[in-house]
């Protein structure tokens, strides 16, 4: 594990009323995500559960895994997402040293609160550990293809064996808005 620096605060960082604080269980670490997600995911996928096994061996560690197998997120665009406290405290989780997905874990306590899924991905997900946070209530489950068992799956929400298209096409919208907005920024 390698320990991460803070690129500072985005000065363009859209300001929301609705404003999303994900934070370690400890508080020492937390990240603020402005504006609506774009979705809710379950994630079953064989990296997101080797990942978090591997995350839960640690001392105190938390992954956001469920009981089924899945770990839930919220998804928001990468230019909405800042770390706001703790930044010196965030360390990278990679399953090899040439895995493109990076897990960001808190070192104080090690939850697993976000990934960065490689430079072509538009979105971060994001997960809280804080004692008041409400539960994530999952949209899509994700990749169940690759579930232990199709039958103990925890959620309601549609099940699909990769990325649905609807969801392909939502991050894709959410990648245009990103580039669009980039692009009338002041001096750009």
């Amino acid at each position: 594990m390698k320990l991460l620096r803070s690129r500072g605060v985005p000065p363009d960082m859209p300001q929301s009323s609705t404003v999303f604080v994900a934070a370690c269980a400890c508080g020492r670490v937390a990240f603020e995500a402005r504006g609506e997600p774009i979705t809710s995911v379950a994630c079953y996928c064989a990296s997101c559960r080797t990942a978090a096994l591997q995350i839960e061996a640690m001392p105190k560690g938390q992954s956001g895994m469920g009981t089924d197998g899945g770990t839930l997120s919220l998804l928001y665009r990468k230019d909405r997402v800042r770390c706001v406290r703790g930044s010196e405290l965030l360390i990278e989780h990679k399953l090899s040293p040439a895995a493109s997905t990076r897990r960001v874990v808190s070192a104080c306590c090690h939850c697993s609160l976000t990934a960065r899924l490689g430079r072509w991905f538009p979105h971060v997900p994001l997960r809280s550990f804080a004692a008041d946070a409400l539960p994530i209530v999952p949209r899509s489950c994700l990749f169940t293809k690759h579930a232990l068992d199709l039958a103990p799956i925890a959620h309601s929400a549609p099940r699909h064996g990769g990325v649905p298209l609807h969801l392909l096409f939502a991050l894709g919208v959410a990648s245009l808005e990103q580039v669009a907005q980039n692009a009338s920024a002041p001096g750009v």
